[in-house]
């Protein structure tokens, strides 16, 4: 079974918001979670963004990125804000890695991809 807690917030600081969205999630999980999923508004800084979630969670994987024209959840349509979605897994393994070049040649970089997902013993 998978559980799921979402976290937004709309706070003008890139770090604030993260944070405060982060602190949400994982309230409303009620669990430690095995990966984040992140978005964010193109108006944050998106270091800074990382930096609000790591304060917060500072092992768990996140995945994620901008949020073009915002985000929808139970809570509704959002936009210039962070969305953070807090996910724990029954027995699943979790992990993240990525691949740059991406278009120079995806086939390559869906090679890397699996080799980086294999090397990590996922």
């Amino acid at each position: 079974m998978i559980k799921v807690g979402i976290g937004k917030n709309n706070n003008q600081d890139a770090t604030i918001a993260a944070r405060e969205a982060s602190k949400e999630a994982l309230e409303r999980l009620g669990a430690t979670a095995d990966l984040i999923l992140l978005f964010s508004s193109i108006i944050y800084d998106q270091n800074k963004v990382s930096e609000g979630v790591r304060s917060v969670a500072p092992s768990v994987p996140i995945a994620g990125g901008t949020a073009g024209w915002g985000t929808i959840t139970s809570q509704g349509l959002g936009e210039k804000e962070v969305t953070v979605a807090a996910l724990k897994f029954g027995r699943v393994k979790v992990g993240v890695s990525y691949v740059s070049d991406l278009a120079k040649d995806s086939f390559k970089a869906g090679q890397l991809l699996a080799e980086n997902i294999i090397s990590s013993s996922m």
